[in-house]
């Protein structure tokens, strides 16, 4: 209720003498409001200032990954060069001492350095399908450095590094993407990204275009390789036409200087003419003199070399820049703060110097309010007395707080129900309909938050192709039942499961099939289980089902029961097909590694002893089900 002890000490004037007088002073309460609305600007301005600058500091960090992965491509590119140059002149009888003396140049050197940039890398050794192909590449080296190690061999162990760090690229850049929608960042930033992302699409098609040539010239060409080296180079030119206009300055000067450099225009030229020649039908001119091969070869580390430069100049340009936007950010959020206190101050000191005159209509006014904030609607109206504008005021605020419960009324509703019918009345007065406009698209706004929540827990925790579960959640699952298991539930069996030919369905009939078989693959593992066991993608072609057994479920024991159930997901996955085109189809194969949990047993120890398992089935011959060594001993030794 409104505060009695002033309405009671109020002296109304005589009737005749009733006059609302007009002080001018008061004329300033008219522009509090401007600047309120400033005030309230100057807030939603900081806050945008703020978000722009974390935008632009998580900008950097995003670009200091994909120089990482820049990087780890430019080492993995600079050893493949190098190991192709030794394998190839081994091929040819020419050890690297004899390839010095022709070319006057340290070949082993160039090898020994790529090496070491290799074993050096830290993104290369933190990923496990990368460490995996880094040491497939360590048991390589010693062939190389003794001649008996092919082209081919190497190109599959670095065509695999490549593909894996061109995957993780394209993934960093779809994760920017999606978070650019939500930063308001500047053109120009979005600009340097872009010639970011575009620098790496130069270099890796570039790396094709050349090995591409090489293998034509060594290797002899078909129509799939020209036609791969014509895709390549077509690339590589429109790239180049696309990203160079939107290089910063560090970016424009690497690109300048490659392209100024004689050596990296005399390999351009040898690009360029060995596929004019190979268009033509011609034998590559550079084809069987190892001598002329060389020499027209020896400047392709300097051209990688400047490419990989351009790369990490258009990283320093997007580095630059995000960070002299979160500067620019910094100081615009310190001095909007600064005039946000001075204008609240002026406020303030207006506000007290007006009150001075108005006291009684402003204490009413405050106390309503008051009890307006602590969610008291059901006022008596205010007296319309005083000033005009604070009777005027006085008036809009009775209407005010009439809407406002009618307004709270629709809150309660809307925290409580979106689809109560309390929701469907319309709120009184002008104000009412603007906020019956705003609560309409508050309730609409919760309804579709709602729905993407729940697409996104489902997208955290599924695989996107096959709707299976995830790593992350197949594990956190396969740990809760380690833990069951742990208090006397039973054992957990854990079935680690590789397709056995999805590379040569991807390379014979596309990813499209690739995706079908993977698709199949994940069909047959939900029919082969129980609804209660973990069926997960780790991965690839790699997948895992693991499940908890309760204590004498199945007769014959928990060795018996795991056997079963590799052979039966073996069996299911074996009973699909993949449809090809023209009425043919591809059967699926599969192989599997069986562990059991035992005492102190972690998911990941679990699904690492089902790898191995996995792995000595593939060695006796795919399309099985398997335990591993380790296993086997265990059991012997009983």
């Amino acid at each position: 209720m409104i505060d009695r002890d002033v309405e009671q000490g109020e002296r109304r004037p005589p009737a005749g003498r009733a006059h609302r007088f007009r002080v001018p002073t008061l004329l300033v309460l008219v522009a509090l409001i401007p600047v309120l609305g400033m005030l309230v600007a100057v807030v939603s301005s900081t806050q945008r200032l703020e978000r722009e600058r974390q935008a632009a500091e998580r900008l950097q960090d995003e670009t200091v990954e994909l120089t990482r992965l820049i990087d780890a491509r430019t080492a993995v590119g600079m050893e493949e060069v190098a190991s192709a140059v030794v394998v190839i002149a081994a091929e040819l009888g020419v050890t690297p001492a004899q390839l010095e003396e022709m070319f006057g140049h340290d070949y082993e050197a160039d090898l020994r350095e790529a090496r070491e940039r290799v074993d050096a890398d830290p993104l290369l050794q933190s990923s496990p399908r990368l460490d995996r192909i880094v040491v497939g590449l360590e048991l390589l080296r010693p062939r190389i450095d003794a001649g008996d190690a092919s082209f081919e061999e190497l190109l599959e162990i670095t065509g695999a590094a490549r593909e894996e760090l061109e995957e993780a690229w394209a993934a960093r850049v779809r994760a920017h993407t999606a978070r650019a929608l939500q930063d308001d960042l500047p053109g120009a930033v979005q600009v340097r990204f872009q010639a970011l992302t575009g620098a790496f699409i130069v270099l890796t098609s570039a790396a094709d275009r050349a090995l591409l040539t090489e293998v034509a010239i060594t290797r002899g060409t078909t129509p799939e390789l020209l036609s791969r080296l014509v895709d390549a180079t077509g690339a590589y030119r429109t790239l180049v036409d696309a990203f160079v206009p939107r290089l910063g300055p560090k970016g424009q000067a690497a690109w300048e200087a490659l392209v100024a450099d004689p050596a990296t225009a005399r390999f351009q030229t040898v690009l360029e003419t060995t596929l004019e020649e190979l268009l033509a039908g011609e034998t590559p001119s550079l084809a069987g003199d190892p001598y002329t091969f060389g020499t027209a070869f020896i400047d392709g580390p300097r051209w990688a070399k400047a490419l990989d430069a351009t790369a990490t100049a258009a990283a320093d340009d997007l580095t630059d820049l995000a960070a002299k936007h979160a500067r620019d950010a910094t100081r615009a959020v310190r001095t909007q703060i600064a005039l946000t206190v001075v204008v609240a101050a002026l406020s303030l000191v207006a506000a007290l110097a007006l009150g001075r005159s108005v006291s009684r209509p402003a204490r009413r006014l405050s106390g309503a309010a008051h009890q307006i904030q602590e969610g008291r609607f059901a006022l008596e109206p205010l007296p319309e007395t005083g000033p005009r504008e604070l009777a005027h005021t006085a008036r809009a605020f009775n209407e005010m707080t009439s809407t406002l419960a009618a307004v709270e009324r629709h809150a309660v509703a809307l925290a409580d129900d979106v689809d109560d019918p309390v929701l469907r009345e319309e709120l009184p007065g002008r104000t009412g309909r603007a906020l019956q406009v705003a609560l309409n698209r508050l309730r609409h706004t919760m309804q579709v938050a709602e729905e993407r929540q729940a697409e996104l827990r489902q997208a955290a925790t599924h695989d996107g192709l096959t709707g299976l579960l995830n790593r992350a959640a197949a594990f956190e699952v396969l740990s809760r039942d380690l833990l069951r298991a742990d208090r006397g539930a039973g054992t957990v069996v854990g079935l680690f499961v590789d397709m056995d030919s999805l590379k040569q369905i991807n390379d014979r009939y596309g990813h499209a099939a690739g995706d079908d078989a993977l698709r199949l693959t994940a069909e047959a593992l939900r029919e082969a289980t129980r609804a209660s066991d973990v069926v997960a993608r780790l991965g690839g072609d790699e997948f895992l089902v693991a499940g908890l057994l309760g204590p004498d479920e199945v007769p014959g024991g928990d060795v018996a029961h795991a056997e079963e159930l590799a052979e039966r997901v073996r069996a299911a996955v074996a009973g699909k097909v993949v449809a090809v085109g023209d009425g043919e189809v591809v059967p699926l194969r599969c192989s599997v590694g069986i562990a059991l949990a035992g005492a102190g047993s972690t998911a990941e120890s679990l699904v690492s002893e089902a790898d191995a398992a996995l792995l000595e089935a593939k060695a006796a011959g795919k399309d099985r089900a398997g335990w591993s060594s380790a296993h086997a001993a265990r059991r012997a030794g009983r």
